[in-house]
């Protein structure tokens, strides 16, 4: 479970990073590069976490406890990456980081 949230994680990482690398060999600042790259893969982020979080949410209904507890803890830790960690908390660190460096 652990495995699989890290590697979504990872996979949305790359598609905004790779977005905002590219701003910025446009000839876009810091700040423009972030928010610009936000606006354009944010909605499609947003919208993958929530799919794979409904797709994870059939184990909920399962029989087995053990499937319906990876189950909450899949659609729980899909739904705070995307629309949380993803949206605030990732663009918040750039920004922060883009004063220092």
């Amino acid at each position: 479970t652990g495995v699989l949230l890290v590697a979504l994680a990872l996979d949305y990482n790359v598609f905004l990073f790779s977005r905002m690398l590219e701003l910025r060999r446009a000839g876009a600042g810091d700040y423009e590069a972030i928010w610009r790259g936000l606006a354009r893969t944010g909605p499609v982020l947003t919208t993958a976490g929530i799919i794979f979080a409904l797709e994870f949410s059939g184990l909920l209904l399962s029989e087995a406890a053990l499937n319906r507890q990876v189950g909450a803890v899949v659609v729980l830790g899909v739904l705070v990456d995307a629309l949380l960690v993803r949206s605030a908390l990732v663009p918040a660190v750039l920004s922060i980081s883009a004063k220092r460096v």
